[in-house]
């Protein structure tokens, strides 16, 4: 194995529309070129499951080089809160404390 992508529904609700998939993580064991073939098979999954969209994120200091490679463009920077904790959820704490881009690739029929 090379590597694994985790994909689900959007975090954001507001983003979370029954047609857009969100790659939540991708770890590799660093061969080049590993995280831009896993992401055209996501966007191929994508397509086969009937999604129009799919989404994901990086921190405003990594380039998104992979993500390009594979056609994502650059929807929009400082995406997401600095945060996961609300009034309803406590117990949840984000990792970092460093905005995010949001990436997006659109699946043509």
């Amino acid at each position: 194995m090379v590597g694994v992508a985790i994909c689900g529904r959007p975090v954001s609700r507001n983003l979370d529309n029954g047609t857009t998939l969100e790659i939540n993580r991708i770890c590799t064991v660093g061969i080049k070129n590993a995280v831009s073939k896993l992401c055209s098979y996501v966007i191929k999954y994508a397509k086969l499951k009937g999604y129009k969209k799919v989404i994901t994120y990086t921190f405003m200091s990594e380039n998104g080089s992979s993500l390009k490679a594979s056609n994502f463009i650059l929807e929009k920077e400082n995406a997401g809160g600095l945060s996961w904790n609300t009034k309803l959820d406590k117990k949840r704490k984000h990792t970092s404390k460093e905005l995010k881009k949001r990436w997006s690739y659109n699946i043509k029929k």
